[in-house]
């Protein structure tokens, strides 16, 4: 029957303005079939140990620096009995039903890029539709990686901001023959836990870059990267 393999996807920091940018991607196998069911028991773990607000949406900027230090080794805890993902054979190499893939960049080096070579302007979404490609890259090549095969793979992204970059990016796939079907979605992050463990991700990335911390979390997500 196979299962569902799901790269949930949110960015911090703005594309479009001076700012480090980066975007990051989520990755878990399940059974289940809604995207707002994925990783909801994590989720939950996850907002009653880091959060005043144990049914309030989690977001990497809401957290001080001392909850962050902590907020992968608590996510390692929280997904070991998280029965909406698959636990066991996962087509990568970290040792985690949970893995991550991130790109990062300088806004206005990729707001340039797009302006002088693509004729875009400065409020297109070429810097997104870039790193939307580079986060989901791995999903073309790991279908043979596992035992049990995958029925389907899903690119979930929040809507608020990832409508357009969706659109254009599942136009190229679909174009390019050899590459398995991939159903492009957006959803409301609030509903969605998988997007808000990416907006968490993308947030401590951006923090190492510009602030060069929280140490601690930073090494942790490195040990989740695909």
């Amino acid at each position: 029957m196979g299962r569902r393999l799901y790269v949930f996807v949110d960015e911090s920091g703005n594309h479009s303005r001076r700012d480090c940018y980066v975007v990051a991607g989520c990755w878990c196998l399940t059974d289940v079939t809604k995207s707002s069911a994925v990783l909801k028991p994590t989720k939950r773990k996850l907002a009653s140990w880091l959060s005043s607000d144990g049914d309030g949406e989690l977001k990497g900027e809401r957290f001080d620096d001392e909850t962050l230090a902590h907020v992968f080794s608590t996510l390692r805890k929280a997904i070991t009995d998280d029965e909406s993902i698959d636990q066991y054979d996962h087509p990568w190499d970290v040792r985690s039903p949970v893995a991550y893939t991130l790109y990062d960049s300088e806004s206005d080096l990729g707001r340039s890029i797009a302006e002088r070579h693509l004729g875009e302007s400065g409020t297109g979404t070429t810097p997104q539709v870039i790193a939307l490609a580079s986060v989901i890259a791995p999903l073309f090549r790991l279908g043979e990686r596992v035992n049990a095969p995958i029925r389907s793979y899903h690119v979930v992204l929040d809507d608020t901001t990832w409508e357009r970059p969706r659109l254009t990016v599942s136009r190229m796939v679909e174009n390019i023959d050899w590459m398995p079907h991939v159903q492009f979605a957006t959803a409301k992050s609030h509903s969605t836990p998988g997007i808000q463990l990416a907006d968490i991700a993308a947030f401590v990335r951006r923090q190492q870059l510009t602030a060069g911390a929280p140490g601690r979390a930073s090494r942790d997500l490195n040990d989740l990267r695909l």
